[in-house]
């Protein structure tokens, strides 16, 4: 256990120095220093690798002169986490750019161990993406956007999905146009899509906005089945719902300070008194 913890903090070994077997690979890339460790923390750090499905690194963003974040960092694997912060933090802004739908001006994010910036294709395949206003399709009915959805999954609507889509109450719904539905009932389409192709990854950006108590407790039940074998990224205001979910509560100073990967780096982390947020292009994170 010392050893493990000890590598943890370890500032000299980066994760790309690390290779699946534990091993110290020759790569002309790395830039770091490192040195060798114990086998058991060596297969401890490895082990740590394998499992995370959501990682980012460095990231920073900015809009003109405004700082809305910088030197963000998190792993995550199975399991819920929600970003819980104030108004104008910049939350709409994070999960964008972990998204894909916004590019950051620094750093790199991971989804299921795949590179959103060199390898995008296969990072969206294992993403699936509940943005704010889930108003990416105006002239598309909700049956259309969940088979839309399963066709770039390569999978079907199954019954599984109908059932969490009925119990959500969107049977009459299905068949209306997006610019028809109000903001909870494209939110409860966004939300049933997730049950599709099995993301490693789900992004949702305040997901409980505009549902109902019922609606909710379906929300709670989706995440809390999701979380078991996907890493559920949210942001709410909304405490006794991150609570509810059984996710762990963070923050951007949390991000800010938080672990590098299997390092101990951390990186200080700039909170503006209000950040704005360009349109999200939620139809360039779904497409791969």
């Amino acid at each position: 256990m010392h050893d493990f913890a000890t590598a943890l903090r370890e500032p000299r070994l980066s994760p790309c120095c690390i290779s699946r077997n534990g091993t110290r690979p020759d790569n002309p890339s790395c830039s770091v220093r490192c040195r060798p460790r114990s086998g058991r923390c060596r297969l401890a750090i490895v082990h740590l690798i394998d499992s995370t499905m959501l990682r980012f690194e460095n990231l920073s963003k900015r809009f003109g002169e405004r700082v809305i974040f910088q030197g963000l960092h998190h792993a995550s694997g199975a399991g819920c986490v929600a970003l819980c912060d104030e108004n104008g933090s910049g939350k709409s802004t994070l999960l964008g750019i972990l998204a894909g739908a916004i590019d950051a001006d620094e750093g790199e994010v991971w989804l299921d161990g795949h590179s959103l910036r060199t390898d995008a294709l296969k990072a969206k395949s294992a993403l699936a993406y509940v943005p704010d206003d889930c108003m990416a399709y105006p002239f598309q009915t909700g049956r259309a956007f969940l088979e839309l959805v399963a066709s770039t999954k390569k999978t079907v609507v199954d019954a599984r999905t109908l059932d969490f889509a009925h119990r959500f109450g969107l049977a009459p719904h299905l068949e209306k146009r997006f610019e028809q539905m109000s903001l909870g009932t494209r939110k409860k389409i966004f939300l049933t899509a997730t049950m599709l192709g099995e993301p490693a990854v789900v992004i949702a950006d305040e997901p409980g906005n505009g549902l109902d108590a019922a609606a909710r407790a379906v929300l709670i039940d989706l995440f809390r089945n999701l979380a078991k074998d996907s890493a559920v990224f949210f942001s709410s205001h909304d405490l006794q719902l991150a609570r509810a979910c059984e996710a762990k509560v963070t923050s951007f100073a949390d991000l800010g300070m938080a672990v590098c990967g299997v390092v101990g780096l951390r990186s200080p982390v700039t909170r503006p008194s209000m950040a704005t947020s360009t349109g999200r292009d939620c139809a360039r994170a779904w497409r791969p």
